[in-house]
């Protein structure tokens, strides 16, 4: 029998990723806080490296375990990019520069769209290297002078169009990527039930909670069952990374499939159970649904995991 529950160090872990996301990045309007001095000291960025090498040695379930962490409380999206690259250049047997990244001298921003020499990058705000992911794969490049800033629809995350250079790594579509991925939709997913719930609760109609009304009960319960499954199958997405490599591609597809439909289809009920205050700046309901499909956005083309799935 597979536990999905965090052991006593897990929990640990996630506890302290709780309290400082809860403390230092609520859900709200405006960008999100930049994080980086209090996640450097803490060793997040360094997780999953070998301890001989300074990392904290951990594996695939601590690094689910903050990502999904992020997804709840909309991260920057920089953090995800910069353990991404961190894995990458370790494969690459570019440790320096991995160390790097994981000392927070570095940053990485991820890099959308245009082409191999230019991109919009996402949360680029001191960032030196784009990390583009595309049907291709993933490449790690270096960020030319000159950035234009533009208007993100996601006002927790700022966008630049810049230029890319050197290209310093590059990998097919990491399982690393995937499941923090998948960990962040499902992160998603999780915070916009229990805002929906709460929103239940609080509104009424008719002089009573529209939680009362079936309509309503049978979204919750929607929202509570799609997150159940989006964060199950990325813990065993994660287990299967841990301690059976060769089965975890398949694992790793279902868990971005299961979990990218829970975070944008909660999110949309979740603005209809606010009703017409869910689309406005006032309530927080609309920033769930933009970094759902931001989330989208990176991982582009979704055959992969069609191909993983149909492949067993």
């Amino acid at each position: 029998m597979i536990d999905l529950i965090p052991d006593e160090d897990q929990q640990a872990l996630l506890d302290s990723f709780q309290d400082l996301l809860a403390a230092e990045s609520p859900v709200g309007s405006g960008k999100a806080p930049d994080l980086w001095a209090q996640i450097v000291p803490l060793g997040w960025l360094g997780l999953a490296r070998p301890e001989a090498v300074g990392g904290a040695g951990l594996g695939a379930v601590e690094l689910m375990l903050l990502l999904r962490e992020c997804g709840r409380y909309l991260a920057s999206p920089a953090l995800m990019a910069t353990l991404v690259a961190i894995d990458l250049l370790d494969e690459a047997g570019q440790g320096d520069l991995a160390a790097r990244l994981a000392d927070g001298h570095d940053r990485v921003a991820f890099a959308l769209g245009r082409d191999d020499r230019s991109a919009y990058l996402v949360d680029g705000d001191g960032a030196d290297l784009a990390l583009r992911v595309d049907d291709g794969g993933l490449a790690l490049h270096r960020i030319a002078d000159g950035r234009t800033p533009l208007v993100s629809i996601d006002e927790r995350t700022t966008l630049h169009a810049a230029g890319l250079s050197d290209l310093l790594a590059t990998s097919e579509k990491g399982a690393s990527f995937r499941l923090m991925l998948a960990a962040q939709f499902a992160g998603v997913a999780e915070a916009v039930r229990d805002v929906a719930v709460e929103q239940a609760k609080l509104r009424e109609q008719f002089g009573q909670p529209i939680g009362a009304f079936q309509a309503i009960k049978h979204q919750c319960a929607d929202l509570a069952v799609r997150a159940e499954a989006a964060g199950a199958q990325a813990s065993y997405a994660a287990l299967m990374m841990a301690n059976d490599p060769a089965k975890a591609t398949v694992e790793l597809a279902a868990a971005v499939r299961i979990a990218r439909r829970a975070a944008v289809s909660s999110a949309q009920d979740n603005i209809q159970i606010h009703g017409a205050m869910g689309t406005t700046d006032e309530c927080h309901a609309h920033l769930y649904l933009k970094r759902a499909n931001l989330l989208s956005m990176l991982d582009g083309a979704s055959s992969w995991q069609a191909e993983a799935l149909l492949a067993v």
